[in-house]
């Protein structure tokens, strides 16, 4: 069964774009707290974002690469999975690490993200704060933070589409990784033993 907006309805009986199968469904997802209204440039100028993430401490081991990012970290060839928090919790998304065997570093940001499905008969519609859980098979870098949202759907009347964004990005690294590799937070270096690989990265912040 679809879902369709007031606004879907309204377009409709006024004769215009009736919505597709799937356009104007509500969208899932964890409700955080976020600026009033949600437009790109409130979300991205909303302080509490930064004050969340940068409150924030290293769970038991793992090492921070990244704090208060405004990117995601993206790396296919890495990709797990990801989990919808309730809230910004850096220790769930770890728990949510430690419970796959092939994870080894975590990836937690706010998202501005749609309310329902951006369609013909809701362009740019109103948006909610989620928080994302991303799951890596490898120790990843700030490096690899490259990706700053995205345009969905079509534009609305003032030929403006829904802008994806990110704020309060942090990245761990967790120390002992399911291959036994140890990973750390320090200069960039990469020191091989008859055991164990010490991979190092900068800590960065946004």
């Amino acid at each position: 069964m679809y879902f369709i907006s007031a606004l879907a309805v309204a377009a409709a009986l006024a004769g215009s774009a009736i919505a597709a199968p799937g356009d104007c469904r509500p969208l899932r997802g964890s409700s955080a707290p976020g600026p009033l209204p949600n437009t790109p440039e409130d979300f991205a100028s909303f302080a509490y974002f930064d004050d969340v993430a940068n409150s924030s401490t290293a769970p038991a081991n793992y090492e921070a690469f990244m704090v208060a990012g405004h990117a995601a970290v993206h790396g296919d060839a890495h990709y797990v999975t990801y989990r919808r928090l309730s809230s910004y919790d850096v220790g769930a998304c770890a728990k949510a690490c430690d419970g796959l065997k092939e994870c080894a570093s975590f990836n937690i940001y706010f998202q501005r993200y749609p309310t329902v499905a951006p369609g013909p008969a809701c362009p740019n519609p109103e948006a909610k704060v989620v928080v994302r859980c991303a799951l890596f098979r490898s120790p990843m870098s700030a490096g690899q933070a490259t990706n700053y949202g995205q345009l969905r759907g079509p534009a609305d009347a003032d030929d403006e589409r829904f802008e994806v964004l990110m704020r309060g990005s942090n990245a761990y690294n967790r120390l002992v990784s399911p291959v036994g590799r140890v990973t750390a937070t320090s200069t960039v270096t990469s020191v091989t033993t008859a055991t164990v690989t010490n991979t190092v990265f900068p800590i960065v912040r946004a």
